[in-house]
């Protein structure tokens, strides 16, 4: 869901953090596929609600078969804002020369399993088994109408076909919005320049912390790279439900970019990637340190793992009252910290998200507009956001 992304782990937080992690090459020449594929070809394999391009399909498949995705496969809430990816770009150059390097780390791991390699064979055996997940609501204003849909940013390759009330929502749509879009290359170059220009100094103790985690995760220490480490820390947030079946690189974002290419379907951002990252970084050394002390005892003691199951859950079903007593669970809003972070995550963001929403809409287009689902919920969820700018809102059930 960006169920959100929080420097620690939170479903609000799913919606922060989704994450790119192929090189620049490799999401380009995807791009490049996905924007060149012919629209109908005999190579083109039909599914329910899919019509994917062979060659998309293996520029996609290339993501996460990529030697930087298969230690990090597409960190976090996948298509959003692609923080982790502008984490792990010094990592690529010497993944392929080192690739031992995982396997040197002085604490014993048993490595989660990898993710199926996308393919027409996996997208089929997802619409075999297409249901509705996650949060939808109909929004109307004027003479047109566009939705609203709570997302989750880690999933199993079952989830990659859409169930059939949001097939229809897709179908009636002319645009499909996310956070932000880390397929555009200018996205890219924002999310590096933003990350170089941060430089910390941690204790040693908690580098080693630090480090030590990124080997239990069987990512090698060149992966590290010169990222600051709040999104180091995140970065391993996003990879805890691995063991669990939950992949980054079967998020809610994945599946909506092969819908949107299959159909034709522009994305947009939402928001841009400088505004996102700005809200995970520390202000400080000290704040930095902070949060990935936090980052890290949450991920040490299990805490994290919990959470991002209990997330899963509440998602697969849309279990809405649940995702809004959040508070009750999550363990997550127990320090002024906590509470102040949370707000920086979820409220203060979601004012622009839903004036974005509102400008595409008043704009003529009819928008699926996906961001995590924390940013759905409550008194400042986009719902009652655009409510209050004169919208009919009504949830699909």
């Amino acid at each position: 869901m960006d169920l959100g992304c929080h420097r620690r782990l939170l479903p609000g937080r799913f919606a922060v953090v989704a994450t790119h992690c192929a090189p620049p090459g490799h999401v380009v020449s995807a791009w490049q596929s996905w924007r060149d594929a012919p629209s109908a070809t005999p190579s083109r394999g039909n599914i329910p609600g899919m019509t994917i391009s062979m060659p998309f399909l293996s520029s996609l498949s290339s993501l996460t078969a990529a030697p930087a995705c298969r230690r990090w496969a597409l960190v976090g809430l996948c298509l959003l804002s692609g923080a982790s990816w502008a984490a792990n770009k010094q990592a690529h150059s010497h993944a392929a020369a080192k690739p031992a390097e995982a396997k040197a780390a002085k604490a014993p791991v048993s490595c989660p399993p990898l993710p199926a390699p996308f393919s027409q064979e996996l997208f089929s055996s997802a619409a075999e088994q297409a249901a509705d997940r996650g949060f939808l609501w109909k929004i109307t204003k004027g003479d047109h109408s566009s939705y609203l849909y709570g997302t989750f940013h880690a999933g199993k390759a079952e989830w990659m076909a859409p169930g059939p009330k949001i097939q229809q929502a897709l179908d009636a749509t002319d645009v499909t919005g996310v956070e932000i879009n880390p397929l555009d290359p200018a996205i890219q170059r924002e999310m590096a320049t933003v990350t170089q220009g941060v430089k910390r100094n941690l204790p040693a103790e908690l580098q080693a912390r630090l480090k030590t985690r990124w080997a239990a995760e069987c990512l090698p220490e060149a992966a590290l790279g010169s990222a600051p480490p709040e999104i180091q820390a995140l970065s391993l947030t996003f990879l805890a439900g691995r063991r669990d079946g939950l992949q980054p690189s079967f998020g809610t974002e994945i599946m909506l970019a092969v819908l949107a290419r299959s159909a034709d379907r522009p994305v947009v951002s939402l928001e841009s990637a400088s505004g996102q990252l700005s809200v995970l970084l520390g202000s400080s050394d000290a704040e930095s340190a902070n949060l990935v002390n936090r980052t890290l005892s949450e991920i040490e003691r299990g805490q994290t793992r919990r959470i991002l199951s209990r997330v899963a859950q509440i998602w697969e079903q849309g279990d809405l009252d649940a995702l809004e007593h959040y508070a009750d669970w999550c363990d997550c809003l127990k320090t002024p910290l906590d509470r102040s972070q949370m707000k920086k995550l979820m409220d203060d963001r979601n004012p622009a998200l839903a004036d974005r929403v509102d400008g595409l809409h008043t704009d003529g287009k009819k928008v699926f507009a996906a961001v995590g689902s924390l940013h759905m919920v409550g008194p400042t969820g986009l719902p009652k956001l655009l409510e209050q700018r004169g919208y009919q809102v009504e949830r699909l059930r």
